[in-house]
């Protein structure tokens, strides 16, 4: 079984490489591809977003998972994801919409070719107009060549639920 489960990934990565974008720093550490997968969802309207490029970023099977609370019953649920569904359903609002999106804090824990970043983003219309923020937990491998996400799973801010001072950005005494 581990057998199949190692062939299908080093499959998926083989594919996958072939789509390599022409940045090769987009590979270099989990947090420089996390930067480039903000990069890729945040423009103007105007702007065209380079899909081979998000593409390039994820093993092919990797999984984009949101866990909103119901409106009606206020249970958590869980929405998820593939890369392409991203895409389609995600696409056509980005490219008419500003925002702006980036990493302002995170953590990172390695094992040997695994790492998990507990990211904390901000997402803005325009340089000023804060549009929201949340936490992004991305799962991530290195295959001896270059990292890829393996999944997204993210948590928006609420009202209710802000995000604890831990994972903000240290504030600096002048």
């Amino acid at each position: 079984m581990k057998f199949i489960l190692y062939l299908a990934l080093g499959i998926s990565l083989f594919k996958s490489e072939q789509a390599w974008s022409q940045s090769k720093d987009d590979y270099l550490t989990p947090e420089t591809i996390i930067d480039a997968a903000f990069d890729v969802l945040s423009g103007t309207p105007e702007e065209k977003r380079d899909w081979d490029r998000f593409r390039s970023l994820f093993v092919p099977s990797a999984q984009f998972i949101v866990a909103p609370k119901d409106k009606d019953t206020g249970d958590n649920k869980l929405i998820v994801r593939t890369i392409e569904e991203v895409i389609s359903s995600q696409g056509k609002w980005l490219e008419s919409n500003p925002l702006h999106e980036y990493r302002i804090h995170s953590i990172t824990e390695n094992y040997r070719h695994l790492a998990h970043v507990l990211c904390t983003y901000e997402s803005r219309k325009n340089d000023l107009e804060l549009y929201g923020r949340g936490i992004s937990s991305f799962q991530l491998m290195h295959d001896g060549k270059r990292w890829w996400i393996v999944n997204w799973f993210w948590l928006g801010e609420s009202e209710n639920e802000r995000i604890p001072e831990i994972y903000l950005p240290k504030k600096r005494n002048h």
